[in-house]
């Protein structure tokens, strides 16, 4: 009877570290692949009306990735990179029509003026208009990018980042939930809101750089 308890507890055990670790570390292409899986909660969608809203967490090794489009860096230049970049929290936000091969800048509009008013919005006012609750804080933009595509593809993309918590950087962890909220002026959609789960941040799986 005890032999048998003892077979079992260890086969208990045995099936919750290997669940629990699963996804402890990753090579950078499979790495890259989980932070963009919309099931693992980093990349959030909301439709609204005639549009989408996809807000992208990037965490700083996915940043790196992104920055150098290299996912076989070396580790002395992948840390060194890592380590530029810590004192920030990185998102990216995209903006779809709802309808097909169409311009989003293009929606609701009734003239040509309205599309480059636009533009002109996105590309030097948005910001004001875009923060984070991060805990008990209200951050604002530190750094923004409104990447203009010339009409060539149908979405709107937005590069944008907050200063991190003194704290977070000491400790290496997230403290608090993220909530990311945009006050939509250009499609009429008011508050959009999104919801980054601090435990989430905290159990992204590390990358294995050789």
């Amino acid at each position: 009877m005890g032999n048998r308890l003892s077979q079992f507890l260890w086969l208990a055990v045995s099936i919750i570290l290997l669940y629990g670790c699963k996804h402890s570390s990753l090579k950078p292409a499979a790495y890259v692949k989980w932070i963009e899986n919309k099931e693992n909660k980093l990349k959030v969608e909301k439709k609204i009306g005639e549009t989408k809203f996809i807000l992208q967490y990037k965490p700083i090794p996915y940043m790196v990735f992104q920055e150098e489009k290299n996912l076989e860096l070396d580790k002395s230049h992948f840390s060194k990179r890592a380590e530029e970049l810590s004192e920030m929290q990185y998102y990216s936000l995209r903006i779809l029509p709802s309808e097909r091969n169409r311009d989003v800048l293009t929606v609701g509009i009734n003239s040509e003026q309205e599309y480059f008013d636009r533009v002109n919005y996105f590309s030097f006012n948005f910001q004001n208009d875009i923060k984070l609750l991060d805990g008990e804080d209200t951050l604002y933009c530190t750094q923004f990018q409104f990447v203009n595509n010339y009409g060539l593809a149908p979405y709107a993309d937005f590069v944008i980042a907050f200063k991190k918590q003194p704290e977070e950087i000491r400790l290496e962890k997230t403290l608090a939930d993220k909530k990311f909220i945009i006050e939509d002026k250009v499609f009429g959609n008011g508050m959009v809101k999104f919801n980054i789960e601090k435990d989430i941040v905290n159990n992204i799986p590390s990358v294995l750089i050789n």
